[in-house]
């Protein structure tokens, strides 16, 4: 896929990004929720709520604040990340497909205003078939998922695992994960809600 094509996808996501089904930007009130509990933070997948879908089901069952926005309103997070952060919460950030390079310019601006992420979990992160990983070194730690099936007109939107093998500094990078399904059906055919809910336990205080 060549840089004009990309910027297209890009420009459309962003235009499209209030008629994704089931995720809108929304504000939430931290104070309902226990202060020993981490904020999760991310960005959907263009035109899915699949993640939003697991964000909610997140919420629930930790009581923990998530919010998780569409493609092209990645800065609609950070008012949320800055106040959990002051209050001392620990911050998850989680991306699927388009919204993972969105992930990456969240982490980005945290790194600019000294806010520490404790952890990126990122799913089938497109932009790595394109290019370098790029997350700064206020992520201490990286869990990647990469959908598997061999018949997927999409795989090129998977990303590439190499991309994760040799990240530097103090960011401690799990081992890729391969799930079942294709780039997109893997977060509806797997228990990812389960894995983050295990993420979240490790980060409550």
């Amino acid at each position: 896929m060549n840089y004009l094509n990309k910027k297209l996808i890009s420009l459309l996501g962003g235009a499209l990004a209030l008629f994704s089904p089931g995720c809108f930007p929304k504000n939430i009130n931290l104070s309902r929720y226990p202060i020993e509990k981490p904020l999760v933070a991310g960005v959907d997948g263009f035109l899915s709520d699949d993640l939003n879908i697991v964000g909610s089901k997140l919420e629930k069952e930790c009581s923990t604040p998530v919010v998780i926005e569409p493609v092209g309103n990645w800065q609609e997070n950070m008012p949320e990340i800055r106040q959990a952060y002051k209050q001392g919460r620990n911050i998850i950030l989680t991306g699927f497909s388009m919204g993972s390079e969105q992930v990456k310019f969240i982490a980005k601006r945290c790194r600019e205003e000294g806010i520490i992420i404790e952890l990126v979990f990122i799913i089938d992160p497109t932009y790595t078939s394109f290019g370098n990983l790029d997350l700064p070194d206020n992520v201490k730690r990286i869990k990647p998922y990469f959908s598997s099936d061999q018949i997927d007109f999409m795989s090129w939107a998977r990303g590439n695992p190499e991309r994760f093998r040799n990240t530097r500094g103090t960011t401690k990078t799990e081992k890729p994960t391969f799930l079942r399904g294709t780039h997109l059906n893997c977060v509806k055919w797997n228990n990812l809600g389960t894995d983050l809910i295990d993420e979240v336990k490790k980060y409550t205080k």
